[in-house]
């Protein structure tokens, strides 16, 4: 089923499973590029590689144990061009992973490095160059063909952060902007700037990153756990929320040291204290904007997109009511779960600037087009209440979220795309965000991954381009074929797939970014 509008019966009740997961082993690699059958017809125009990154390895003798987010790295390469697709995959660190299986646990360096970390996210290039991004301030470089490991460039050496978002941004002119937390009083929030192939060498690393700017958290021994930021043209945005790091338990389980691989049995949730954004004016010498802006608990992995209007600042993201997620992608909890597990709900939240004369205990006038509200609770402090872009009854869960980046980061937008995983649901999304109304695709048996946006060249409105999905079976079945999806990005119908070869598997990933074949 394809292009349908919203429905309350889901095509898949299939309640959500590890398997899927732990399906994938290290001898699974696919390291010759093998062909793919095709059905339907790639455009043309589409041309280049898909690259996606993602925890596909788990020992399943201590999967009791294990988090969604600790599985090593497995790399995914889609080369797309005439009409047809040719894919590889490589476990990122192998030495790494057989070593966790002789020692039953994670193999982390000795002096806590993130040589080996887990959690991979993003693969992204800078200037000529592929890295794989974790929420470490180490950036994995790859080699764009074979997708083994080139070495490491270490933020931590030029900067004192200990972890950074797996999301970055990006300006027109290439440069990636990012969040490192440091754990040393005071605990900080620090906006770097890397200029656009200043990742050359270790040695440019040193010289050209910057620090933008800095802001401390509210907690004197943790510090909010940020997966991702916000950036318009005007701000950074980046929300504190209440769940921390306890810096203290993780600098103990590592003997003094910061130690990756204990991040996720570490957090301290603080159900009663509300979340807040911080607002950084980049017009204004990247200055911290003085207003509070709080609003109830809820919990987020993932911005969808911020920008500016008029004196407004519109924030979108992927939000839970339920603080205690990181906790229940534990794989034991997923096998034993027969509920939907990750329940984000795309809401809309809309900080107002010039606050100095409005009064107090008064809602504020935000804009014509949403129901998000600000209302000033004492001097200099706003108390935000979000919109639902869709009803929480009507279960739209949206995860991984996409957007046309390429165009419409930072600015007013109307399409989300994403994925409704570890639900009962199964299926990709297309949110628009005017008219409240999602468009499905889905197929039986099947669990699709996040939909990546490509435009058309040449693209005249904002969905105009293909989504790429890896779509992978559920454990239940006996069909094993993994394919390549490609969808219309307008109509959200299927316009190609290419399936692999019977034998290869496609371990599950969480993020990718296509690039076009270079002219």
């Amino acid at each position: 089923m394809s292009g349908t509008e919203m429905s309350d019966t889901p095509g898949n009740t299939a309640h959500p499973e590890p398997s899927t997961w732990l399906m994938f082993q290290s001898e699974m690699e696919t390291l010759t590029p093998v062909d793919t059958q095709v059905t339907g017809q790639i455009p043309q125009w589409l041309s280049g590689t898909l690259y996606r990154n993602g925890c596909g390895l788990f020992d399943e003798g201590t999967a009791a144990t294990t988090h969604l987010f600790e599985g090593y790295s497995v790399l995914h390469r889609y080369d797309i061009g005439q009409g047809g697709v040719k894919y590889t995959s490589r476990v990122l660190h192998r030495e790494a992973w057989l070593r966790a299986v002789k020692a039953h646990r994670l193999a982390v360096a000795p002096d806590g490095s993130t040589k080996e970390y887990v959690d991979p996210c993003m693969a992204t290039f800078s200037g000529d160059k592929l890295f794989a991004l974790t929420e470490s301030p180490v950036l994995q470089e790859i080699d764009p063909v074979s997708l083994t490991s080139q070495g490491k460039l270490d933020l931590q050496k030029v900067l004192s952060v200990h972890m950074a978002t797996a999301h970055p941004h990006f300006g027109p002119d290439g440069a990636m902007y990012n969040i490192g937390t440091a754990f040393a009083p005071p605990n900080n929030y620090n906006i770097i700037k890397i200029p656009p192939r200043a990742l050359a060498t270790e040695d440019e690393v040193t010289r050209r990153v910057k620090l933008v700017a800095s802001l401390q958290s509210r907690w004197n021994f943790g510090i909010s756990y940020s997966h991702s930021f916000g950036m318009t043209e005007r701000h950074f945005i980046l929300l504190e929320q209440p769940a921390t790091l306890n810096a203290m338990k993780i600098m103990q389980e590592g003997t003094g040291k910061f130690k990756p691989a204990s991040v996720f049995k570490n957090f301290d949730l603080h159900p009663k204290e509300k979340i807040r954004f911080h607002l950084v004016s980049r017009r204004h010498g990247n200055k911290v904007v003085s207003t509070q802006y709080y609003a109830n608990p809820c919990f987020t992995f993932h911005f969808v997109n911020c920008y500016d209007d008029g004196d407004y600042v519109v924030v979108d993201l992927a939000g839970y009511d339920n603080l205690n997620i990181i906790n229940d992608l534990m794989l034991s909890h997923i096998a034993d779960s027969r509920e939907d597990i990750v329940t984000a709900t795309i809401r809309r939240y809309v900080l107002p600037l010039n606050i100095e004369k409005a009064p107090l205990c008064h809602n504020l006038r935000t804009l014509p087009y949403t129901t998000a509200r600000a209302k000033v609770t004492a001097p200099g402090v706003v108390h935000l209440t979000p919109d639902y872009i869709c009803k929480p009854q009507d279960k739209v869960y949206v995860e991984l979220p996409r957007i046309n980046y390429e165009l419409y980061n930072g600015k007013k937008y109307r399409y989300i795309y994403g994925t409704s995983m570890l639900t009962k649901f199964h299926r990709l999304i297309k949110l628009d965000v005017d008219t409240r109304t999602p468009t499905y695709w889905e197929e039986e048996d099947c669990d699709p991954g996040e939909p990546v946006f490509v435009p058309r060249p040449g693209a005249a409105s904002e969905d105009d381009g293909v989504v790429l999905s890896p779509v992978v079976r559920l454990g239940h079945t006996n069909d094993t074929s993994c394919f390549l999806l490609i969808l219309d990005a307008r109509s959200f119908t299927e316009v190609a797939r290419a399936t692999t070869p019977r034998g290869v598997r496609i371990a599950p990933s969480f993020h990718g970014n296509f690039y076009l074949q270079a002219e």
